[in-house]
């Protein structure tokens, strides 16, 4: 118990206008502040760990600094071609400040953190881990350090570059290189059916598990839009699902638009014989592989006009910009098993597959490009 003070006796001294001074000259206490480069945002609700729990702490998603780039003005006499994935800074609004602010956290904190622990999402992995890479490669000085925490790591360690890129594996390799063919060698038999406005709402009010969003946002035809539009169609899966609903029939496209619009099935499509319940399966030679996004490519083709739904009908059904377009693309394109074949079941493709990825990418090419002998 506090003693009780005698009326007579004098309170220590205080100068009140000292203390109201030193108030008055306060200033926020200097911190460190880290920024952590996670695989998305998501993560409201999950248990931080207690060295990422102090205030200061910035959490930011790598490809909203860099970004896929292409040669640009290449004659197509160098078509086609390999190489490990080639990142630019991104553009657009507020590409400065995430640019400055990438900047100061490589040139005051010197150390670049990336953290996966506690998100469970394999197969965007390799394309997260690939950015981060790219950043550390474009910000590096004498002293910046690459702290990483893997997915079934449960603390933060030093890593050299070469050990992320191992971590990697080839798959970014293989979708990279996929994609600065395709955009060359393929974009240009599209003719106007890319650049061409759709009002396509009526069936993005009908769709389920967020493909509604995303077909208005590949519907819209401005410059950041087309850029969206061009990342869509330019994954391999993209040519793949058109191949592989050419290859069924009437009643099966329809059952896949049913799909699309049941919250349940949409992210498990099956399609004829090359997809069951979210599996891509091809011929069955390989092992089958998680297919779980194939729902995003229908929307893709829907958003460019090589397939039209028609949700009064339940019908989905091939354009004529998408058979104009498969007749430009030799048959010999169509491999049901190019996905099976080339990917682990996690999605991944390891580095002793990469020779073979590669190979797949020049000969499918080559053949788009020259004919098949």
């Amino acid at each position: 118990m506090a003693r009780r003070r005698s009326r007579h006796e004098r309170p220590e001294e205080f100068d009140i206008y000292e203390a109201l001074d030193e108030l008055d000259a306060q200033r926020p206490a200097r911190r460190e502040n880290r920024v952590v480069m996670v695989p998305s945002l998501m993560f409201m609700g999950r248990r931080q760990p207690e060295d990422l729990e102090d205030e200061g702490v910035g959490y930011r998603v790598p490809q909203d600094f860099v970004e896929w780039v292409f040669p640009q003005g290449a004659p197509i006499e160098v078509y086609p071609i390999v190489s490990d994935p080639v990142f630019g800074f991104t553009c657009g609004d507020y590409a400065d400040l995430r640019y400055l602010e990438l900047e100061a956290m490589a040139t005051h904190r010197r150390e670049i953190f990336y953290d996966e622990l506690g998100f469970d999402e394999p197969g965007s992995r390799p394309a997260t881990r690939a950015a981060v890479l790219a950043i550390f490669k474009k910000l590096r000085g004498p002293e910046t350090q690459l702290v990483l925490r893997l997915n079934d790591e449960t603390n933060f360690s030093d890593a050299t570059p070469r050990y992320l890129k191992d971590q990697v594996g080839a798959s970014e390799r293989f979708l990279w290189s996929y994609a600065a063919n395709f955009q060359r060698i393929a974009l240009p038999l599209f003719g106007e059916a890319l650049s061409e406005q759709r009002d396509l709402r009526p069936v993005a009010r009908c769709l389920a598990g967020g493909k509604g969003r995303l077909l208005n946002a590949l519907s819209l035809r401005d410059l950041d839009s087309m850029k969206t539009v061009h990342a869509a169609v330019s994954r391999p899966s993209y040519l793949a699902m058109l191949f592989a609903l050419k290859a069924t029939t009437q009643t099966q496209r329809n059952d896949v638009l049913g799909r699309l619009m049941d919250p349940v099935l949409v992210n498990r499509l099956s399609v004829g014989s090359r997809l069951e319940d979210g599996l891509w399966i091809g011929t069955r030679k390989f092992q089958s592989v998680s297919a779980g996004d194939a729902a995003d490519d229908v929307v893709a083709l829907l958003a460019t006009g090589l397939l039209s739904a028609d949700v009064d009908s339940a019908t989905l059904t091939i354009t004529k910009d998408g058979e104009s377009f498969l007749e430009q693309i030799p048959p010999e394109c169509d491999d049901p098993d190019w996905k099976a074949a080339l990917f682990q079941e996690d999605g991944v493709i390891p580095w002793a597959r990469s020779s073979r990825a590669d190979e797949w990418v020049m000969t499918f090419f080559s053949g788009m490009r020259f004919g098949w002998e």
